[in-house]
Order: C-alpha cells, then structure tokens, then sequence
C-alpha cells in the first residue's frame, strides 16, 4: 500500500484541474445552465478533496514534503491550490460557511506559499530568475487575485470594511505580481 501511495504522481500545479472544472462551472452557472454547472462544481469538489488527501497521504507515507521547495517553478505551480480554493469559494459563494473556509484555507495556504517562493527565488535573483520565468508564473497574481474575489465576497456579506480593504491591498499586490511576472 505505501508504495502504491508513493508511485502515484502528484504534480506540484495538480489543482490547475479543480481550477478548471470551478471556473466552467461558474460560467455555466451564470449562462443559467445549472445541471451542468452543478456537476462540475461536484467534480470540482471531489477533485480538491481527493488531491488534498492525496498529498496528505504521500506527506505521511514518504515522511516528507513531495515537493521540492527550493525550485523556484514548483512553489509557483503550488499555487494553484490557492487559486483552486478561491474559485471553489467563489462557486460556493452561496454557503457562507464553505466559502469562510476556502477563504481561509487559501489564505493560510497563500501565506506559506509566498514566503516559500520568495525562498526559492532569491538565489536566482536578476537575470537569473528572469531566464527562468514563463506563463506559469503569472499563477501567483492569479491566486492572489482570486484571494481578492472571495475575500470582498465576504466582506459584502458581513458588511465588513476592513476586509474590504484588506481585499483592495491584495488587489494591488496581484496587479504587482502580474506586472513583475510579465
């Protein structure tokens, strides 16, 4: 069993595929097509809880991290778990509770996710990490923008202007990477 867990491939931007499903199911959703946005969105679901498990497990089986944090392309694509969790809150939207944990889910995750690609980047600084850079790495702006979306979600629904501002900080910040990126 431990080395079936171990064989199966976990790639770092994994959940580009949650990512996906989440953002068709959205469109469905508002082109008023509900049967098929609500099965992607289940598949969306199920996909995040199954790719979560799965890196939960190979965590414990391999006694390690399965994914090499000092490579810059890596903790880029792990973003995607970010942006995975933001389009999921953002499909949810309507169940407070479930886009209260995704918002903090990807915050957390955000957080952790920043410094360690800082980490990663450092040593490559200037031309380096520039000769290094492709369109994966706009993941970064795409995560933080999708923080922004689901956090002003949630500071409409509590009437909160503080995480408002929080959100139009983060805002700027993912236009700064975006910009940085390109």
């Amino acid at each position: 069993m431990r080395s079936r867990v171990a064989q199966v491939p976990l790639p770092p931007d994994a959940f580009a595929s949650v990512m996906a499903t989440g953002i068709v199911s959205i469109s469905a959703l508002d082109h008023h097509y509900r049967w098929i946005s609500d099965v992607l969105a289940a598949v969306a679901a199920g996909a995040m809880v199954t790719l979560t498990a799965l890196a939960v497990v190979k965590i414990f089986v391999q006694q390690r991290f399965p994914f090499q944090l000092s490579d810059p392309d890596v903790t880029v694509r792990l973003f995607t778990f970010v942006a995975a969790c933001t389009v999921l809150g953002a499909r949810f939207e309507a169940h407070v509770g479930v886009l209260g944990i995704l918002t903090t889910v990807g915050w957390l995750s955000w957080f952790v996710l920043i410094a360690a690609a800082a980490r990663s980047m450092w040593p490559h600084r200037g031309t380096g990490l520039r000769d290094r850079a492709h369109g994966a790495w706009e993941l970064v702006s795409v995560a933080t923008s999708g923080l922004v979306i689901v956090t002003a979600q949630l500071a409409l629904l509590g009437s909160d202007g503080e995480l408002l501002d929080i959100g139009i900080v983060m805002w700027l910040i993912a236009i700064g990477f975006y910009v940085a990126a390109t």
